[in-house]
């Protein structure tokens, strides 16, 4: 799926333009709006039934939550995309999933621990939730290959936490599920667990 990483690469000169334009402007971030930019890197987790043996893949990610002034949740957008191959006696398993996620996701205002935290950390947990549109593709490979995709739509649950630095770098953990069926020869849950680190900016 070449298109994937033109989707991420894309996405990823979006945000960069954003930032340079907001910095000669002031205009794209106004005071009245906050929120989070991340880099997600980790894993997911597929039901090992549908998928060995690739049911452990890496996974790369961009996410972006804001609010305005005013607002008691953030607006939440987020783009994933996971990978696996494997060759075993059978023949070649080679699996994509990309999922575009949209929704909401309650972030504390207040750092916890902010009493013994020096000035310049804050922590800040958050759980979120929403509509995921997921699209997969499978290869295999025997004695012919065979390919087929399909999309659907789902949810996604998540929960983590922002640790910012001096109120404008952030490192993290995040833990999401997602659940959606599709037909990849036969029904199978393209949903799963996503576990991994973010770094990104708070702004």
């Amino acid at each position: 799926m070449n298109f994937v990483r033109i989707i991420l690469f894309r996405a990823l000169l979006v945000v960069i333009s954003v930032i340079v334009f907001s910095s000669n402007s002031g205009e794209v971030f106004a005071e009245d709006w906050t929120g989070n930019f991340s880099i997600f890197k980790g894993s997911k987790g597929l039901d090992k039934g549908d998928w060995e043996p690739v049911e452990g893949q890496s996974e790369l990610g961009l996410q972006m939550d804001f609010r305005k002034d005013g607002w008691p949740i953030n607006g939440m957008i987020e783009i994933l995309y996971s990978e696996e191959d494997k060759l075993t006696s059978a023949g070649g398993l080679d699996v994509e999933i990309l999922e575009i996620n949209a929704g909401v996701r309650k972030i504390l205002v207040a750092s916890l621990g902010e009493d013994v935290l020096p000035d310049f950390l804050e922590i800040h947990p958050f759980v979120g939730g929403g509509l995921s549109l997921t699209r997969a593709e499978m290869t295999r490979i025997n004695v012919v290959r065979e390919t087929e995709d399909d999309y659907g739509f789902g949810i996604w649950l998540d929960v983590g936490c922002y640790l910012t630095i001096f109120e404008a770098f952030n490192v993290g953990l995040a833990l999401k599920y997602t659940d959606v069926d599709l037909d990849l020869f036969g029904t199978r849950s393209a949903g799963g667990t996503h576990f991994g680190l973010t770094i990104g900016f708070h702004y």
